[in-house]
């Protein structure tokens, strides 16, 4: 039975409202649809009064909203300061992939639904703002994020029955960045039976320790001494998982094209894991991933060199080009030595091509019952076409969706250097000239 807010009392001339809230009782305060622009940061400011409460039970939000009306990321700060005198609260953030709309609002004792996280209770006594006049400012790119983190509750340890379920519902998308990862996870994928973990860097973590020591004896993570330790890693990666997703009944979407270094030791540590392999042309890749280095580029943050001249941009091409055919080889050789019934490629220009029939591939690959009906409309709500023509182009997130578009953006040295580097790999693959 749920208990009623205790006191609620308008102040007059303010456009407030005192609460008195019960530690059983939550409250959930929204804003209207506030239009929000991608790539974007944004402020948003309120002043608070609480007189009673507890840390971590009640927080100022904005919740990002997809075109579809579905929250996508939530960013929050705690409201923390018990003292009764008025306390300023802001946060500064930039819009999630996807985001089209924001609502700002206030949670007390409530649970964050992004993460279905359970929430922390107590008493309050408080006075909130109207988010009526809350505002989001715009505000120079290069100013950093100031937000507050949720922290998962912890939970029993998973039984070895239940790690093995949790293995077998974990597909990890490897490949290569700029190859529609994003579209597919976070897009294409999006349906109640996968959850997507959005680059969680297992793969570069396990890489970053294991590979740079590990034909020394005495190196903690040595190969000497592997099975020593790969399988507790294994149940540390599972635990983690778990704590993202909190189900053993839908598909966990392991988007990592950033971690497709590591994708041969992933696999090792969890063999019963299924292996999506997103492979796009190098060139094209590389295409798009030298379009980020620029001035106003969406990926700026990255702190990318400017390639302010011929030099720089054929030594940039080189390091891209080198990196896809790194990348590439080492999930092509995990792939090949994967479970047949574990793993599939899908080749970004077939995706693109013909959408429905390959997506409904990779429906079959992850078990999930799809009608080519429910297929259509998911691929017609994300198609390149229909993003805003504001939100693509150069220097945009959404850049190209053309394959091929390379042949126009290089020279012939430069497609020289990429054939030199890439020429084998992207044979193999049966990708030509």
């Amino acid at each position: 039975m749920r208990i009623p807010v205790l006191r609620l009392t308008r102040l007059p001339g303010t456009g407030k409202t005192a609460m008195m809230i019960s530690k059983h009782e939550n409250l959930l305060i929204n804003s209207k649809l506030i239009r929000v622009s991608p790539d974007q940061k944004y402020m948003l400011k309120a002043n608070v009064i609480c007189k009673q409460g507890i840390p971590n039970a009640a927080y100022l939000c904005v919740m990002m909203l997809d075109q579809d009306g579905k929250e996508i990321d939530r960013k929050i700060r705690w409201i923390n300061d018990f003292s009764g005198k008025p306390t300023d609260y802001s946060i500064i953030f930039k819009t999630f992939y996807g985001a089209t709309h924001a609502t700002l609002g206030f949670r007390i004792n409530a649970e964050n639904q992004i993460n279905n996280l359970e929430p922390t209770r107590g008493a309050f006594e408080t006075i909130l703002p109207p988010v009526s006049l809350l505002r989001l400012e715009n505000i120079d790119k290069d100013t950093e994020e100031q937000y507050d983190q949720f922290a998962a509750p912890p939970f029993d340890s998973l039984t070895g029955e239940e790690e093995n379920a949790l293995e077998r519902k974990i597909v990890w998308v490897f490949g290569s960045p700029r190859s529609g990862s994003t579209w597919l996870t976070a897009g294409l994928l999006n349906h109640e039976q996968n959850i997507m973990w959005d680059e969680p860097f297992v793969g570069y973590h396990i890489m970053h320790l294991y590979g740079l020591h590990e034909n020394r004896s005495d190196f903690f993570y040595s190969t000497t001494h592997r099975y020593s330790w790969q399988q507790l890693l294994r149940k540390m990666i599972l635990s983690r998982a778990y704590s993202q997703a909190r189900t053993l009944a839908k598909n966990v979407i392991v988007k990592e094209p950033n971690s497709s270094s590591g994708a041969d030791f992933v696999m090792s540590c969890l063999p019963n894991s299924k292996l999506l392999f997103l492979l796009r042309d190098g060139r094209d890749v590389v295409d798009s991933q030298i379009d980020a280095h620029g001035p106003n580029s969406w990926n700026r943050d990255l702190s990318l060199i400017p390639l302010t001249d011929a030099a720089h941009r054929l030594e940039s091409i080189k390091e891209h080009s080198e990196t896809w055919r790194f990348f590439t080889e080492v999930v092509l050789k995990t792939y090949n030595e994967h479970s047949p019934s574990l793993r599939l490629l899908v080749k970004y220009e077939d995706l693109r091509k013909d959408t429905v029939n390959q997506l409904q591939r990779i429906y079959d690959f992850l078990a999930v019952g799809i009608s080519k009906e429910t297929l259509e409309v998911i691929v017609e709500k994300n198609r390149f076409e229909n993003i805003p023509d504001d939100q693509k182009g150069s220097g945009k997130f959404h850049r190209s969706a053309t394959p091929g578009k390379w042949k126009e953006n290089f020279s012939d040295e430069e497609k020289h250097i990429m054939e030199q580097i890439m020429g084998n790999t992207l044979q193999k693959l049966g990708y030509t000239s």
